[in-house]
């Protein structure tokens, strides 16, 4: 029960991508919050219902620099949806892929939304968040700072922040600036979201480039000009930067093979322990 461990491998629900400086299982979190993507339930205005959605961690791909997953609640029977997402030092770029539109009579289906949400979710008690439109090319953003801190991170007073900035696009290369209406917003200390409609094609993928700076606002905005700027870096391009300098990290060991047969170990149980090294390396 111990809450420093939000991650098992066993879980089945999915949060969402959790952003933080120090995720430690033993002092814990310091400046973390959730970047998700999903389509909001109709059934209730509750948004206990929207926490999670169901996820298989065996058919999910899990790397350094890469992650993939099917968000089980908001497929349809023909099509999945799929969230990827990769790093840089101070951000990266997530990238949902949501089931094309279902025409229906008065544009309702009982039971189902097809709205696209995206959202940030932070923890309240001093944190921040406002919905706006970048001064880069007018596209739809989400920023604010988090000031979540476990003890870890100075005395219960500090008084640090943890500043994020997020640009959301549209289109299947993830390059259409996307825009909002005053109601489909929300931001308080406790998350912000935007909303958009299932009938604009460009929403059927939707791509959030992030970055974060514990220095300020205009940093981190500086950090994603510089590591996730639309007009440089593509998605593709930024997997195989970050798999690139991982393998760098990692290339330092070289770790040769284990003579099973003379150790006693299975091939089976030689893998485990070389994934093991490296995980524990990584």
């Amino acid at each position: 029960n111990w809450k420093g461990w939000w991650f098992h491998p066993s879980d089945r629900r999915f949060f969402g991508i959790r952003v933080t400086h120090q995720p430690s299982p033993w002092i814990q979190d310091y400046g973390n919050f959730l970047i998700k993507a999903f389509i909001p339930s109709s059934f209730s205005t509750s948004t206990s219902r929207d926490k999670f959605t169901g996820y298989s961690p065996t058919k999910s791909t899990f790397s350094p620099y890469y992650f993939k997953t099917n968000l089980l609640a908001y497929g349809t029977a023909t099509e999945s949806c799929t969230l990827e997402f990769t790093a840089s030092n101070h951000g990266g770029i997530m990238r949902v892929s949501f089931p094309s539109h279902v025409e229906a009579e008065n544009n309702e289906i009982p039971g189902f939304r097809q709205t696209r949400r995206i959202q940030i979710v932070l923890n309240g008690d001093g944190d921040y968040s406002y919905v706006g439109r970048s001064p880069i090319d007018g596209t739809s953003m989400i920023g604010g700072y988090t000031k979540a801190n476990s003890g870890g991170v100075g005395t219960a007073d500090a008084d640090f922040a943890h500043y994020f900035v997020a640009l959301i696009y549209g289109g299947s290369d993830g390059s259409i600036p996307t825009s909002f209406s005053v109601e489909n917003v929300k931001a308080d200390d406790n998350s912000a979201w935007i909303d958009f409609e299932g009938e604009n094609p460009n929403h059927r993928i939707l791509t959030v480039r992030f970055a974060t700076s514990f220095i300020s606002a205009a940093q981190a905005m500086v950090n994603l000009q510089s590591e996730v700027a639309l007009e440089t870096i593509t998605f593709d391009s930024l997997v195989e930067e970050s798999r690139l300098q991982w393998r760098e990290v990692l290339g330092r060991v070289k770790v040769h093979p284990i003579r099973h047969e003379e150790m006693g170990y299975t091939i089976a149980e030689a893998a485990s322990i070389r994934r093991v090294f490296y995980s524990s390396m990584y």
